[in-house]
């Protein structure tokens, strides 16, 4: 019975957990567990034998396994058939994409994002590769006509980099305004008795 359970009796050796104290170990002063002719035999005698795994790929499917999996599973789990199917709408950073595979220019997973649809509509053709549909209120989920605007890479650039200016102005207004105002606090005017021993009565009035 193993050291430590209940009911163990005294006197009885214990064959599990650590050897005694003081106990050689089998194996001391010798540099390999077998002996040189041992090692020599076990060699002859696996050198003829093929290991069983050899031109194997252990634990990776082949080509055709693969192929057979992917014709089985394929449509199952596409459009209607997936739980986590939104009719074919989907956002990605704020964007609104709509799933068009037929078009030139969707995504490989086949959306497209739909503020380029609705200009294309309004436009009556397809967007070229350089032009650019700019969000007038910055809202990039508001997808309306009159809130869209087709610019090019160069006028993108622009318009955002004046919208940043003007970010940065009117936070460096605030910014001054929330100072002058700290500053205005910490400025009180003196009052009565208050730090004006030792004036002459004509700046004490001036004062107050």
């Amino acid at each position: 019975m193993p050291k430590g359970i209940k009911g163990f009796q005294k006197g009885h050796k214990d064959f599990g957990g650590r050897p005694p104290k003081g106990t050689i170990p089998w194996n001391k002063g010798k540099k390999d567990c077998y002996s040189e002719e041992t090692i020599k035999k076990i060699s002859s005698s696996l050198k003829d034998h093929p290991s069983w795994n050899k031109g194997k790929k252990t634990g990776a499917l082949t080509a055709e396994h693969k192929r057979k999996i992917a014709n089985a599973v394929k449509g199952k789990n596409a459009m209607q058939n997936n739980g986590r199917w939104a009719g074919g709408k989907s956002t990605w950073k704020g964007y609104v994409l709509i799933y068009k595979p037929n078009h030139p220019y969707a995504k490989n997973i086949g959306y497209i994002f739909e503020h380029r649809l609705i200009m294309e509509k309004y436009l009556g053709r397809y967007l070229k590769k350089g032009e650019i549909v700019h969000h007038k209120n910055r809202v990039r989920n508001d997808n309306r006509i009159e809130n869209l605007e087709l610019l090019d890479n160069v006028q993108h650039l622009l318009q955002h980099w004046k919208e940043w200016k003007l970010k940065k102005r009117q936070i460096k207004e605030i910014t001054k305004g929330e100072c002058e105002n700290r500053c205005l606090k910490k400025s009180r005017p003196l009052l009565p008795g208050r730090g004006m021993e030792g004036m002459l009565p004509g700046v004490q009035d001036a004062l107050l």
